[in-house]
């Protein structure tokens, strides 16, 4: 697959999970819509036009303010702290970025950290992994719900030190404290990454704008960052 067919698979699949429509994200002026999910306010782009989706609170002056701009300027210069301001007038604050990565840089080096052994675990046995870990692996496993479809564990003297999965093509990522810094979270999103690939799918790694050392991972592994989406507190059930 190309570089742009993956970013676009990215874009489809940031559009699915957050109730977008793909075409939003192809027309030439920011798209501004009134909210009909959880979220007062959001926005996501692709280094485009912006899709914003409003509460009907605030919806016209959302149009007025930002229906002219760049997607880069609603996160931008004097632009921000206006929506801030705005937001707090209906109690509502925005919550932070996340950082949509698709995998481009396919051929970039990652070292195998010395001593460490990959071990896989499929759907059917990752029970067995959940039991093991107790709840060490917080980032990468959910120990409540059990979403993820497979596993790749990194052991050294048969102690588990580290966890990648996918769910949805999403990667999952945690390292033992002590064993961070070594290189080993960039090598299991590199691996992951791949066998994700031989599954048919393009791995997404999505991180929070400041999660520097996150970022700095996906990078190492050879992941680029495409799109953003943030939005202010859910109130959902």
């Amino acid at each position: 697959m190309t570089r742009q067919g993956k970013i676009n698979r990215i874009k489809v699949y940031l559009a699915k999970r957050r109730g977008f429509c793909v075409s939003n994200f192809e027309q030439a002026q920011n798209v501004i819509l009134e909210r009909d999910g959880n979220f007062f306010f959001e926005v996501a782009q692709f280094g485009g036009a912006a899709v914003i989706k409003a509460d009907r609170a605030i919806l016209q002056w959302c149009k007025e303010k930002f229906g002219d701009k760049s997607g880069l300027e609603i996160s931008d210069g004097d632009t921000l702290p206006m929506l801030q301001r705005k937001l707090h007038e209906h109690s509502e604050v925005i919550m932070g970025q996340d950082l949509y990565f698709a995998w481009l840089d396919e051929g970039i080096a990652v070292k195998k950290p010395e001593g460490v052994e990959l071990e896989m675990y499929e759907k059917d046995k990752l029970h067995e992994l959940y039991e093991r870990t107790d709840k060490m692996f917080p980032h990468a496993l959910d120990y409540d719900d059990r979403p993820e479809e497979f596993a790749l564990v990194a052991r050294k003297a048969e102690k588990i030190i580290g966890v990648a999965t996918c769910y949805k093509c999403t990667i999952g990522l945690d390292v033992l404290a002590d064993f961070r810094g070594l290189g080993l979270a960039s090598y299991l999103a590199k691996e992951i990454a791949l066998e994700i690939e031989k599954r048919g799918d393009v791995p997404v790694y999505i991180t929070w704008s400041d999660n520097i050392s996150s970022m700095r991972v996906a990078l190492n592994a050879g992941f680029v960052p495409v799109g953003s989406w943030y939005c202010t507190e859910y109130r959902g059930s």
